[in-house]
């Protein structure tokens, strides 16, 4: 089970490496926040094995770097989702309405966990139930985002696979933390969730290095010219 592990997390590393290429390479102003997200998470699952293998999974530092690095992932995937249904509803007239929608629905999730639950601030069933509650949010903006796509006469189709790969990851991840809460003892049952939620990172990566491919289509030739015969 380890070796498999370890073979996901390296394929994760790669195609996330692949990714960073694709972006630079292509639309990178554009999508400047996935960079920075893709970017954000590489660096966190660096450190996050750094520091395991230095201190131990049960370790205090080992807690600290793993749930301040995914609290800040997620926020990161936040701020991406919200960019991207402004960019779906650029000369929309419900263009204001939704984006007043979307600051309210940002608080309300930004805020609810401190408010919802019961755990101690700031530590380890805490962190689970921010991270649990984030990435829910998250799967509710991006049905906005849907909305706003499908409603969207001139439709994007490349911002549309970037959706899909953004929800694959993201409705999966929400509920493979809601699973983590019924093995906090550890076991197989942990492994294979944490298992299956790096599965879903690596799908949706793989559907955002397919939206960024660059284009393979060859480019239509100019018609040559119709050449008059010059008068006698």
């Amino acid at each position: 089970m380890e070796l498999f592990s370890n073979a996901i997390v390296t394929a994760q590393v790669l195609l996330q490496l692949v990714l960073l290429y694709l972006l630079i390479r292509g639309p990178f102003r554009r999508y400047f926040l996935i960079f920075a997200y893709t970017l954000a998470q590489t660096v966190q699952t660096v450190v996050d094995g750094a520091v395991l293998r230095k201190f131990g999974v049960s370790s205090n530092e080992y807690k600290m770097a793993f749930w301040t690095d995914a609290i800040t992932v997620d926020l990161l995937l936040f701020f991406v989702v919200i960019t991207l249904t402004y960019q779906a509803l650029e000369g929309s007239p419900l263009q204001s309405k939704m984006t007043r929608l979307l600051a309210i629905l940002s608080a309300v999730i930004v805020i609810l966990p401190f408010v919802v639950l019961k755990s101690r601030i700031f530590y380890t069933r805490w962190f689970n139930g921010t991270d649990q509650i984030l990435n829910f949010g998250i799967a509710v903006l991006n049905l906005f985002l849907w909305t706003a796509l499908l409603g969207n006469k001139k439709r994007d189709p490349q911002l549309l696979t970037v959706t899909a790969g953004l929800g694959a990851r993201v409705a999966a991840t929400a509920v493979l933390l809601g699973l983590r809460q019924f093995t906090e003892g550890g076991g197989i049952g942990r492994e294979i969730a944490d298992i299956a939620a790096r599965l879903s990172i690596v799908v949706g990566t793989l559907i955002w290095c397919w939206a960024f491919r660059p284009s393979t289509r060859p480019k239509k030739s100019a018609p040559a010219a119709v050449q008059t015969p010059a008068p006698l």
